[in-house]
């Protein structure tokens, strides 16, 4: 399992490649660039998010929920990016499966489900990562932009988005402002 730092460098790579130094970062952009289409979707099920998929032009698509919020939308894009990016891109068997379908993000009452999942939590904090890249953030927290409904804004994702990635760094972005 990767950690922090090695997600802040898979991130970096990403935004320095794409061009993207400012928030919000432009996930839909990104799929792009890497040859992954980004569709919005009827989904067979309504906790269903969105799910990345090889269809038969042998093309990858993540698609998203059309009747979620952005900021959920874009969160499901960069779940789906961070699975492509640490699980499937380098592997030989990508896509194998029977009907195409690489991951499914189910969400219901604010919980991505499977947390429990290795391969989930990795990348939920890919995705928090790409979503809030932790530089952009500790430049924000340092000039004293420190009020949640804030910093979701600057960085479009959810309140609650924002909390959960605040949670996760709070005690570096402390600690460095300290320093």
């Amino acid at each position: 399992m990767a950690n922090k730092s090695s997600y802040r460098e898979i991130v970096e790579h990403l935004l320095t490649i794409n061009g993207q130094h400012e928030p919000p970062i432009n996930v839909s952009n990104i799929a792009k660039n890497l040859g992954i289409t980004v569709l919005e979707a009827t989904m067979p099920q309504q906790d269903i998010s969105g799910f990345i998929a090889k269809q038969g032009d042998d093309k990858l698509y993540i698609y998203v929920n059309e009747n979620e919020h952005i900021n959920r939308q874009r969160f499901t894009i960069a779940h789906e990016l961070a699975h492509y990016y640490l699980h499937y891109k380098d592997s030989e068997d990508i896509l194998k499966t029977k009907d195409g379908v690489l991951d499914f993000v189910k969400y219901r009452n604010g919980q991505t489900y499977d947390s429990e999942n290795n391969e989930e939590r990795e990348a939920n904090a890919l995705a928090a990562e790409l979503l809030v890249p932790f530089n952009a953030l500790k430049d924000l927290w340092n000039n004293g932009h420190t009020d949640v409904t804030y910093l979701a804004h600057v960085f479009a994702v959810s309140v609650e988005m924002m909390i959960i990635r605040l949670r996760g760094c709070i005690r570096e972005l402390n600690r460095e402002t300290r320093c």
